[in-house]
């Protein structure tokens, strides 16, 4: 026996046969346990593969070992078990670590290939089992027609596996050539070497014994390989994978914070795309949308690199080499590719365009975007090749829908934010009108100081209520923009309802109102510069002018009236309820109002005062009857409501009186306004005229007006007018509604009369005017 002879007799009789199977085992359960210490995640695919790869492995020389132990007991009876045993687990063995060297991640294809020959191997040994007996062989077992079929299976999995990995493009672990070139070495050298009445193939025996020895090796350079992506994204995977999860968790919502914070920016799409990467562990991640120019055209927007860590530029490719992902985007619908096979020539086109030699598994599910057209989110695994799930898709679809979700919104809230800044410029437009009105009147008023000449009493008083308007106007500003200022910070803390809405816009009307007025404010403030200049000329106002003056000081009776309707409407609760700070505001707002109606109802008063003094040098008369017929007529509501009982004590002749029908009207009206107002119930209201033409000189029309009783006056008898406007008045205190004297007595004394008030004790009180009456050869000038 040759030496060589002698060492395979070792391998291949008992005991050493049994030493030969536990060293198999041994060395498979090494390369085992390299992989389960080694540090990735338990749940990860690539562990799992080759876990049952080497869990295959074990069990089956687990196996041959208690076969051979009952064999060299001589327990088994048929004598062709252990070989073919040992054929089998040897090919399925072989299977497996070429799955494991070459397909180590999840593959649709290879594991269905995986698990019709992990069941087709003891399928055809059973069938061997059965067969042999009938055949009646009595040779050795190296030569029967199973043990051919055994070895071309075992040199046609080592020559398939060498093909496959000299023909890959991605890198393999170098030992597994060792174990495929081992194996077909002897599976070749089986027909040379091997006896022909021999069981056993020694030379399968021997190549497996280099062979297993390697595998814990070659298991080492397989986790390095596909574990390398992930390493590089997390350099703290190894020491701690909790933490390494923890880390890409806080990553994602750090990404995702960048895209809420994009929203309305231009690398918007980037955040997403990395946002999403980030998420689903995707290698890469692109954006597809058509083009709005090209309809032949597809355009990838944006993408990223997650194993790179850099964004995509954005390319465009023909839609003619995309059918599959132009479907998807058409119809919006979802697309899963396990094998990127399954694509044929669209993933070569979309590697070429991308610059990769492959794409991986591919998923892509459509997002909708609020101002553009809807849009493909593409992940692709290129680097880890592992293969997409349709649980992943799943989170995919739903997590862009929460994307589109959130863009709206954010939408909305960039339009709503474009509407605030509308606002603030109209207000701050507004701001400066208000401080160019306030200029222009301080300029007025320093132009007034300076001037030359004193100004009369009657200027003097007109300035004051000018400014005093001028102040409430100021104050009902700071209102208003107190309440604007609170209903911001309401609607900074709630969603804006539609009371709300409402009520800025009354707030808005209430101040385009106050600019309004405003400007009146100040035209009417130019007009008494005028009149003040004009003053100091000995030429007459002429009518127009006056016209214009006292048109333009009533117009500005309009916007506070509507000032006024808006407030009452508010406090009204008609848009809605109201808190008790807004109503103090709002009742502040009317109480400054309704002043700043008073004193424009003074300024009118002392404007038609004043420009009746150009009308001294003309002889203006007017009929008496009728004017107090009209007079009466306009107050006939006030008169019945109070039930007062009017007589009137006339002459058969009442002369002209040298006064302007316009302001004999408005002394009447005023003071009989006055006086039904503080009349109590049911009392009596006398006009008398007496003709003064023989007392006096030049000759007077005496008009009596008594109200009896009056209320509550305490007062002396028969006292001057000029006393009883006066400011300490018990007359003014008195009263339920102070009596406007200055625009009657303004009046009256302008044109040459008087007026006087007599009160008895019976609190019957009497006022009495002297209107200068028509006569012949009396001047003009004895006023």
């Amino acid at each position: 026996m040759t030496p060589i002879n002698q060492l395979l007799s070792l391998i291949i009789s008992p005991p050493g046969n049994l030493l030969f199977h536990l060293v198999l085992a041994f060395s498979v359960l090494f390369a085992l346990q390299n992989v389960i210490l080694w540090p990735l995640d338990l749940s990860s695919p690539i562990r799992r593969t080759l876990i049952v790869g080497l869990s295959v492995a074990l069990a089956g020389q687990i196996l041959l070992f208690i076969s051979a132990g009952l064999a060299w007991q001589n327990l088994l009876v048929l004598p062709s078990f252990l070989p073919a045993l040992e054929r089998m687990v040897l090919s399925l063995t072989l299977f497996w670590l070429g799955r494991l060297w070459l397909f180590p991640a999840p593959n649709v294809r290879i594991d269905r290939l995986s698990m019709v020959l992990t069941f087709s191997f003891p399928l055809i040994f059973l069938f061997e089992l059965l067969y042999a007996p009938a055949s009646g062989q009595n040779l050795g077992y190296n030569t029967s027609l199973f043990d051919q079929i055994w070895t071309v299976i075992i040199i046609t999995l080592s020559i398939t596996g060498l093909i496959i990995a000299l023909t890959r493009s991605s890198p393999v672990a170098g030992e597994g050539f060792g174990v495929m070139g081992f194996i077909l070495a002897g599976g070749l050298l089986h027909y040379a070497l091997d006896a022909p009445q021999s069981d056993i193939s020694a030379t399968l025996r021997m190549a497996q014994l280099c062979t297993y020895p390697l595998l814990p090796a070659m298991v080492q350079h397989i986790l390095r390989l596909n574990t390398s992506v992930s390493a590089s994204m997390s350099p703290e995977s190894s020491a701690s994978p909790s933490k390494a999860i923890t880390t890409a968790s806080m990553q994602a919502i750090f990404h995702w914070s960048d895209v809420a914070s994009s929203i309305g920016k231009d690398n918007l799409l980037e955040a997403l795309t990395r946002a999403i990467a980030h998420t689903l562990r995707a290698d890469l991640c692109l954006m597809l949308q058509q083009s709005e120019t090209d309809a032949e055209t597809l355009v990838v927007q944006t993408g990223y690199d997650l194993v790179r860590d850099e964004p995509i530029v954005q390319s465009h490719i023909r839609i003619t080499r995309f059918p599959k992902l132009l479907n998807a985007l058409r119809h919006q619908k979802t697309l899963l590719v396990e094998d990127e096979s399954a694509l044929g020539e669209e993933s070569h086109n979309l590697a070429s365009v991308l610059g990769l030699e492959h794409i991986g598994s591919l998923i892509a599910a459509p997002i909708q975007f609020p101002v553009s057209k809807p849009a493909l989110m593409v992940l692709l695994t290129p680097y880890s090749n592992r293969a997409w799930t349709p649980e992943e898709l799943t989170r995919l679809q739903v997590l862009n829908q929460k994307t589109a979700l959130l863009l709206k919104q954010g939408e909305a809230f960039h339009h709503l934010q474009s509407q605030v800044f509308q606002l603030e410029q109209a207000l701050q437009s507004l701001r400066t009108d208000f401080e160019r009105v306030q200029n222009e009147n301080r300029s007025l008023r320093q132009t007034l100081e300076s001037s030359s000449s004193t100004p009369s009493g009657d200027f003097e008083a007109l300035l004051a209520l000018q400014r005093e308007a001028q102040d409430t106007i100021e104050a009902l500003q700071a209102e208003n923009r107190a309440l604007k200022e609170m209903l911001a910070e309401s609607r900074q803390k709630s969603t804006p309802s539609a009371e709300v809405e409402h009520l800025e816009n009354e707030l808005r009307s209430t101040l385009e109102e106050i600019a309004r007025l405003q400007n009146a404010l100040a035209e009417a403030n130019i007009q008494i510069l005028k009149l003040q200049q004009s003053a100091k000329q000995p030429s007459n106002l002429p009518p127009a002018q006056q016209e214009v003056l006292i048109s333009l000081v009533q117009e500005m009776r309009q916007p506070l009236s509507s000032i006024l309707g808006y407030v009452d409407l508010l406090m009204g609760e008609t848009v809605g309820i109201l808190s008790a700070l807004q109503r103090k505001f709002l009742e502040r707002t009317r109480v400054a109002t309704v002043k700043t109606r008073d004193l424009l109802e003074q300024l009118l008063e002392e404007v038609s005062a004043l420009t009746m003094q150009s009308t001294t040098n003309e002889e203006v008369l007017a009929e008496v009857g009728p004017i107090i017929d009209q007079a009466l007529n306009d107050l006939a509501p006030q008169i019945q409501q109070r039930q007062i009982n009017v007589h009137l004590d006339f002459p058969a002749e009442i002369p002209r009186v040298r006064l302007n029908p316009d302001n004999l009207y408005q002394i009447l009206v005023h003071l009989l306004q006055q006086l039904v107002t503080n009349a109590t119930t049911e009392s009596d209201l006398t006009l008398r005229l007496l003709n003064e033409t023989a007392l006096s000189s030049p000759p007077f029309l005496l008009l009596q007006i008594s109200n009896t009783p009056w209320e509550r006056i305490e007062i002396p008898p028969r006292q001057l007018l000029h006393e009883t406007i006066t400011g300490e008045s018990s007359f003014q205190e008195a009263s339920k509604e102070r009596l406007n004297i200055g625009l009657i007595k303004a009046l009256i004394e302008t044109n040459g009369g008087r007026v006087y008030v007599d009160i008895d004790s019976s609190h019957a009180i009497t006022v009495n005017l002297l209107l200068p009456i028509e006569a012949l050869g009396i001047a003009n000038a004895a006023l």
